[in-house]
């Protein structure tokens, strides 16, 4: 799945996957990411998570990458809330019955 964002009158492709989760996490000392309160998460993180989300998208599409990892304050300047709000599109909203099951799981081990 691929979402877009825009900046400066341009769209262009951003994944939230493994790889950009990966690098994020590496980048920001393993920082813990709470994707159900996308608003708790350290301000800071957003970059890092941009930044290789652009990339992914930019795979995905097949379409050339040209931002530096510095560029990422200024777009994120731009656009916040536009990619604060496509991160929760990434992961699937886990239902009551869904989350009583794991936990239910996790007991019996």
């Amino acid at each position: 799945m691929v979402e877009y964002i825009n900046y400066k009158k341009k769209r262009y492709p951003v994944r939230v996957s493994y790889f950009a989760l990966k690098h994020m996490s590496k980048e920001t000392d393993g920082k813990k990411m709470d994707f159900q309160d996308i608003g708790s998460m350290d301000i800071e993180m957003y970059e890092a998570l941009l930044f290789y989300s652009l990339r992914a998208g930019a795979n995905a599409d097949d379409v050339e990458f040209t931002f530096k990892r510095e560029q990422m304050e200024m777009v994120l300047d731009e656009c916040l809330m536009e990619f604060v709000n496509l991160i929760p599109k990434f992961f699937p909203k886990v239902t009551g019955e869904e989350e009583g099951n794991n936990q239910n799981k996790k007991k019996r081990k």
